[in-house]
């Protein structure tokens, strides 16, 4: 029977055909044929199958079919049963779980996956199996009952596991939990953990100002060393709270408290406790700069657009009253001045429209098949263009500090050798969601639909996507001071094609220096390195290096808002280093860039 499986050219007919005489063939006919009918969707050819088993064997391919069914009751009701007379395996508890939240029974999953937490016997699913439960208990804490959050609260052996359990207790009420868990003060502890910590010590300030340290010698990202600042002001080390930015507002003696209440609660994370109290404090001292710039970060945090406007405009009007004919800004109160109008700017954007193409000058030239272009899927094509428009919905839509859009694009290539991109046209809908409020990172789930009816298939992309070491002093985004500067960005891609099954991959390095030739404009020549990857058949990937010189142009700017829009041309050489299975085997191109938004 083996055999005659194996080897036919068709093993489900050849299987269905043959005459069973033994029990064990019975069984192997049923694991042969019942996966190619729940393939094909025939329901009632995998019900015949089984039930010439009593109810109580072949549990395994009875919760396959229960799942391909989306048979709630029954699947849930056979992991029961399975559970009871041998309990799942990791691999199982993995697949069933996975199945569950893609069905959109999470509930049931998160309860399956709060009986067999903490996964001890799962080997190198444990991690893998924590992430998808915390995430869930995450998106829906009220599916944590009180038994199971006591459970979850008993520290884990490792501190990964301790640091993974403490992002589960977000609340104020829960920093017992916190403390229970991190309060052994691990030098294995990442700076979120250290941060967080530190906010779950409001009686012991020096304690909680020990901990926000230990998160900024961690991570030097601006969120940390204004915690350090806050903290350090709440213990009245106004020195250390003056060398991480935060100056002691000129209080009036009758009231010293709002301020410092309002400074502390924001080095917490307790955003809208914070603003009440420095609201209060402003009625004091209407003028304080810090308390100003402190309401315009908080405001801005809430998502509340009209207040953040107001407290950034008082910010840039407090700064350019600085201003005598004798005096002019310092390089520290320019910078200042123009992120302040950067959040004006961006806190009252809705819409951003973007475009971007490539333009291969020569007949060789090809854009490499990859994720970071609006190239169709899978790809290379000598010339590619790509047009969006994203609406921002809002901030803390899902959780604290995220931020959730909705945009459309329309992208095209070029075949035959044309130079012209507008081959095979796509249209994609999607809805992107940054989830945390300091780091770049998006996830985007997309619709694309081809445009021409000849070419293309219309599929769901699934799309994770970062910068790194793009903020702050490095960042792209105009600065005041100085005759250029220096910027750098590691950009990761990853996507997921729902119904072709496979996988575009792409990592690229670029550090450039912007030269300003004015102050609006900037050359900026700059070098790059790429790897590209499909998963598709054949598998495909390359890795190229390329130098190129691009003018910037930023415009649109007002008193209070920093430059909204900005264009680039530009011109590249790439070469390709490596790679299997090209679309072409010339290893040099030459590219026409063109980039917008506004």
């Amino acid at each position: 029977m083996r055999l005659l499986a194996t080897y036919s050219q068709q093993p489900g007919s050849a299987v269905a055909n043959w005459p069973v005489m033994h029990a064990e063939n019975q069984k192997y006919v049923l694991s042969t044929l019942l996966p190619i009918r729940i393939q094909k969707g025939d329901w009632q050819g995998a019900n015949a199958l089984l039930k010439t088993f009593p109810d109580n064997q072949v549990l395994d391919q009875r919760l396959a079919l229960s799942l391909a069914q989306k048979d709630t009751q029954s699947s849930l009701r056979l992991i029961n049963q399975i559970s009871q007379m041998r309990g799942l395996t990791g691999q199982e508890l993995e697949t069933v779980s996975y199945q569950l939240i893609a069905m959109g029974q999470g509930k049931m999953a998160t309860d399956l996956l709060l009986r067999e937490w903490p996964f001890n016997q799962t080997g190198n699913l444990q991690r893998k199996l924590s992430n998808r439960l915390y995430t869930q208990l995450a998106a829906h804490p009220e599916w944590m009952s009180a038994e199971s959050k006591a459970r979850l609260a008993k520290p884990l052996p490792t501190p990964a596991q301790r640091m993974a359990q403490a992002r589960l207790f977000q609340g104020k009420e829960d920093c017992g939990i916190v403390r229970n868990l991190l309060g052994d003060l691990s030098p294995q502890y990442d700076a979120e953990s250290w941060s967080h910590l530190a906010q779950c010590y409001p009686w012991q300030p020096g304690l909680a100002l020990y901990a926000a340290q230990q998160a900024a010698s961690r991570d030097s990202s601006p969120q940390y060393q204004r915690q350090v600042g806050y903290l350090a002001f709440a213990a009245e080390d106004y020195s250390l709270a003056k060398a991480n930015g935060i100056v002691a507002p000129q209080a009036k003696a009758a009231e010293p408290d709002d301020a410092s209440r309002g400074f502390a609660l924001a080095a917490q994370g307790k955003h809208q406790e914070a603003r009440d109290a420095l609201e209060k404090a402003r009625q004091v001292q209407p003028d304080s700069p810090d308390i100003l710039r402190q309401l315009a970060y908080l405001n801005e945090r809430l998502d509340d657009k009209p207040k953040t406007k107001q407290y950034s405009e008082r910010v840039v009007d407090d700064i350019d009253n600085t201003l005598t004919p004798q005096q002019t800004l310092s390089d520290k109160q320019q910078e200042d001045r123009f992120a302040f109008r950067r959040i004006h700017e961006d806190s009252q954007r809705r819409w951003t429209f973007s475009y971007d193409g490539s333009f291969g000058l020569t007949p060789d030239s090809l854009n490499s098949a990859g994720n970071s272009n609006g190239a169709p899927r899978g790809k290379s094509y000598r010339s590619y263009q790509q047009i969006e428009a994203e609406y921002r919905i809002g901030k803390n839509q899902i959780i604290d500090g995220d931020q959730l859009s909705v945009y459309s694009r329309v992208f095209a290539g070029s075949k035959d050798n044309n130079f012209v991109p507008v081959d095979e046209p796509m249209l994609g809908l999607g809805v992107r969601w940054k989830p945390l409020h300091d780091q770049v990172i998006y996830l985007a789930a997309e619709q694309q639909i081809p445009l021409d009816h000849h070419h293309g298939e219309a599929d769901l992309m699934l799309r994770a996507s970062a910068s790194f070491f793009n903020g702050g002093k490095f960042s792209d985004d105009w600065h005041p001071t100085g005759n250029g500067w220096m910027a750098q960005n590691l950009y990761l891609d990853a996507a997921h094609f729902v119904k072709a099954d496979y996988q575009l991959y792409t990592a690229d390095y670029r550090m450039s220096w912007h030269q300003k030739i004015n102050g609006r404009q900037t050359v900026e020549p700059y070098w790059h390195a790429q790897y590209n990857a499909s998963t598709d058949s054949p598998y495909r990937d390359n890795t190229l290096g390329g130098v190129g010189v691009r003018l910037n142009t930023w415009f649109g700017e007002s008193h209070y808002s920093a430059f909204p829009h900005k264009v680039s041309v530009g011109l590249e050489y790439q070469r390709a280093l490596s790679g299997h299975n090209r679309d072409t085997d010339s290893q040099n191109s030459l590219f026409l860039t063109l980039g917008a938004r506004w």
